[in-house]
């Protein structure tokens, strides 16, 4: 059965089941050729799919903190690697997890102009 395709702004409705699929006949497969060709339909399945999954412009009015002017997807962050990390001072996980924010700080910030952007947890 085919995957449904993915419908309206940054829906993974339909990239989900495409990937899965993939992950399972990949298992299932067993010369290199057979893995490749796998992976060739695949690609060509969800070519096109970009619009489908495209990231929504943050909506207009928005009140933003530590910028001097509201971030847009496109305009500011295309192209780079962006995480988004809701952290608070209180999380056991959160703390565990912040050797891995710093590796990719390291990695991508100088080479892909990285902004971190650090926000008070509990404003009043």
């Amino acid at each position: 059965m085919a995957a449904p395709r993915a419908r309206g702004g940054c829906s993974l409705s339909g990239l989900l089941p495409a990937q899965t699929s993939l992950e399972y006949a990949l298992l299932d497969a067993v010369t290199q050729p057979e893995k490749d060709g796998l992976v060739y339909q695949y690609l060509q399945k969800v070519d096109g799919w970009e619009q489908d999954l495209a990231v929504p412009e943050f909506p207009e009015g928005l009140d933003w903190l530590n910028t001097e002017e509201p971030i847009s997807v496109y305009k500011d962050l295309c192209g780079k690697v962006v995480v988004l990390d809701f952290f608070t001072y209180c999380c056991i996980n959160c703390i565990h997890l912040l050797p891995d924010l710093h590796e990719l700080e390291q990695t991508y910030s100088h080479k892909d102009s990285g902004d971190g952007r650090d926000y008070p947890s509990y404003l009043l």
